[in-house]
């Protein structure tokens, strides 16, 4: 006798599947940078922390979810462990480090930067970016509030750490977008068969060591944290580590889910709605620049980002109609009839 179907989900259960999944990953996004921003503050070991997040993200992974994994061949494992694996290692490590010059309006401005950033290397790679004027527009909107948010943290940081966080920023950015390249010719050009869990675990693996051994290395020893801060460390700052490496796995999948169930715009209005969060908290309680110029240059910077995002938007509805006349004629020519129709 087979099994009955799972009943359909009410209207009202799936818009509250929404709303949860919207809150979760918005609370995870947004999160992830003010708890490991506490994190590196309290603990002032920036590697050790990055080090047991990978930890435990390998444990979870590995028994939580190891049912989920799925490796395919050692050639596909070996191929995404060597080109994925140390861009990877290599976002974390900045994006860490930031975390010790970088107040988190700065990162937040920065961030903004990325299409600025991505449009260039993706034609150096032959990627097919179209852009017009309002893409460029909104590029160099974005441009303008970073510079207004620079200016003001000119009085309020000491020149060393605006330049290295503004420098750890920007490598952090470059290293996406070719992450972002190699990433789609895993998936796309020359496919592997590994899951997203699996391409998690191996991440997450793979960076273990490297992050590891750079204890060992001068500059970067952290033996003197451990002796004289660590111990001296709260129960909540204990619990606030711990909490980054839940956020750390939990924020994968919360994207996942929300991508599932929502529309891009939709998308775009949460993250935009986390970088507003993330400053405010930034300014109120992290002692973040706070000044007009600060303020005004977070305001532009992020609606550079939305005019930026509308207009990658409305270039891809156009190339999708165009595609669509181009099928509708290649059909009248060949004599085929619309699917409509059929």
């Amino acid at each position: 006798m087979l099994a009955a179907a799972p009943a359909p989900l009410s209207v009202a259960e799936v818009h509250a599947k929404t709303v949860a999944a919207c809150a979760a990953f918005m609370a995870c996004s947004s999160g992830m940078m003010l708890v490991n921003k506490k994190v590196v503050r309290d603990f002032k070991s920036p590697i050790s922390i990055m080090s047991l997040q990978l930890a435990f993200a390998v444990v979870v992974l590995g028994t939580c979810f190891a049912w989920t994994m799925r490796f395919g061949s050692w050639r596909d494992v070996w191929r995404y462990l060597r080109l994925i694996s140390p861009l990877f290692t290599g976002m974390l490590l900045s994006s860490m480090l930031a975390q010790v010059y970088a107040p988190v309006g700065l990162q937040v401005v920065m961030r903004n930067l990325a299409p600025l950033v991505a449009l260039p290397l993706e034609r150096m790679f032959n990627e097919p970016v179209a852009a017009d004027r309002s893409t460029w527009a909104s590029l160099c909107t974005i441009l303008l509030g970073v510079a207004l948010y620079v200016s003001e943290s000119v009085v309020d940081m000491s020149p060393l750490d605006l330049f290295a966080g503004t420098a750890l920023m920007l490598i952090n950015l470059v290293l996406a977008v070719f992450q972002h390249l190699a990433m789609r010719w895993m998936l796309v050009l020359e496919p592997v068969s590994i899951s997203k869990p699996g391409m998690l675990f191996i991440n997450n693996a793979g960076a273990l060591p490297p992050v590891g051994l750079l204890l060992l290395l001068p500059g970067f020893n952290e033996t003197w944290q451990w002796r004289n801060v660590w111990p001296q460390a709260t129960l909540i700052d204990y619990a606030l580590l711990l909490l980054s490496g839940v956020i750390g796995v939990s924020i994968g999948y919360t994207a996942l889910l929300t991508q599932h169930l929502v529309s891009a715009t939709t998308q775009l209005v949460l993250t935009n709605a986390n970088k507003v969060i993330v400053v405010i908290v930034g300014m109120l309680f992290m002692g973040d620049p706070h000044g007009p110029l600060a303020v005004i240059g977070i305001s532009v910077a992020i609606g550079g980002s939305v005019w930026y995002a509308h207009a990658r938007r409305q270039i891809s509805l156009a190339a999708e109609a165009t595609n669509e006349v181009a099928r509708q004629t290649a059909r009248e020519i060949s004599g085929q009839p619309d699917e409509e129709k059929r």
